[in-house]
């Protein structure tokens, strides 16, 4: 026992709290016992998450990682909160290094493990690829029996041989889309599984978005929900994610607000979403560096930065060491729409003397980066 003002509290000495609390929380998921959704992936795990957790509502209700609680600490503490009115779980997992997943997984022991995509996030951690792919599918390691898996049908590093694997694209696997058709900051299409189609209008803007929701209806179709009713619930599902392609008005500018993080894949993904969007005067990018992606940083950011270059924005704002000699290299700041700031708040400052009503505005950079700062000297429009 252990004293506290008021009286005493049971102690139990551990050699190691951190796999205490992983036992603490595995033990409560196996004595709950109902079906568990594991997510993982290079991007779009929280997305897929939320969409999942929504239409598995379908079941009753969901109990979903909040935040960003997806590691060692974040998951167990999530299934610590599994309770007997909860018919499903959906949980995030995160990992930053070779050797964690199987871990995570066995404490999670879902029933169904999704990995969204496989991207470059946390490369300088990893040697190429092919090792993150071998990492990111060891979420199946812990697959309790009868277990589905959903996997994306055109990624090439996963094996998506078995019986229990559904398969998602835009093109091609066996939860797949026709007639795509981008429409502002919503997306329409016509959801396929099986034999079975329906219409669907996205409140997303994105061919990344669409691969998100294929994600989440294959895992709604793999725990039993009808398709008629996926399709339906997807139409109503509505972004709650703070800073990830959050859509904002400040100053009578459209703001895309996607500073959670940033990889190369979800970069790439944001610029071409961006450059979709139509009815808006000028176009300015705030952009800060990519995060963790070792030798692999500096061909990263040349490749982001053409990719922003082409899209002939009127203003490039970048923040980082990263994206700063990218420039150099490329000689984009002779074209004079490309400025280099010291960090965020300094970008929000350029930001704001340059930003008019009518604009469009995308906001991107790795955590540690921080961009969501630049919106702070922004005020909300109240027109």
């Amino acid at each position: 026992m252990v004293e506290i003002p008021g009286g005493k509290l049971p102690l139990i000495r551990v050699v190691d709290t951190t796999r205490a609390l992983g036992d603490l929380g595995r033990s409560q998921r196996l004595q709950w016992n109902g079906p568990l959704v594991a997510v993982t992936g290079s991007m779009g795990k929280t997305t897929v998450k939320d969409m999942a957790a929504h239409l598995l509502e379908a079941k009753g209700k969901v109990l979903k990682t909040e935040g960003n609680m997806n590691n060692q600490w974040g998951l167990p503490l999530t299934l610590l909160r599994l309770s007997p009115e909860d018919a499903v779980g959906v949980v995030e997992i995160g990992i930053n290094r070779p050797g964690e997943m199987e871990g995570l997984s066995e404490i999670a022991r879902p029933d169904l493990a999704v990995v969204t995509a496989i991207g470059d996030a946390h490369l300088g951690c990893f040697r190429g690829r092919s090792e993150l792919a071998r990492e990111k599918q060891k979420i199946q390691s812990a697959l309790r029996p009868g277990g589905w898996v959903v996997l994306r049908a055109d990624e090439t590093l996963l094996d998506k041989r078995g019986k229990r694997v559904i398969t998602f694209g835009i093109k091609t696997g066996q939860v797949r889309v026709l007639n795509l058709k981008p429409q502002g900051l919503f997306t329409r299409f016509v959801l396929q599984a099986g034999g079975e189609k329906a219409s669907v209008l996205l409140s997303m803007p994105g061919a990344h978005n669409v691969l998100n929701a294929l994600a989440a209806v294959a895992s709604g179709l793999a725990l039993g929900v009808p398709f008629q009713s996926l399709a339906e619930r997807l139409g109503s599902f509505r972004p709650k994610a703070k800073m990830r392609m959050e859509i904002e008005n400040r100053m009578g500018a459209l703001i895309l607000n996607d500073a959670y993080n940033a990889s190369p894949a979800s970069m790439e993904a944001a610029l071409v979403t961006f450059e979709g969007l139509r009815g808006t005067k000028r176009k300015i990018l705030v952009l800060g560096d990519m995060l963790e992606l070792g030798t692999y940083g500096p061909l990263a950011h040349r490749k982001a930065l053409s990719q922003a270059l082409r899209m002939s924005p009127d203003w490039v704002l970048l923040v980082g060491r990263e994206f700063h000699q990218a420039a150099r290299y490329l000689q984009a700041e002779k074209e004079g729409k490309v400025l280099l700031l010291e960090d965020s708040l300094q970008a929000g400052q350029e930001l704001a003397r340059k930003i008019k009503s009518g604009d469009a505005v995308l906001v991107k950079g790795s955590r540690g980066m921080k961009m969501e700062s630049a919106l702070s000297a922004l005020p909300k429009w109240k027109g």
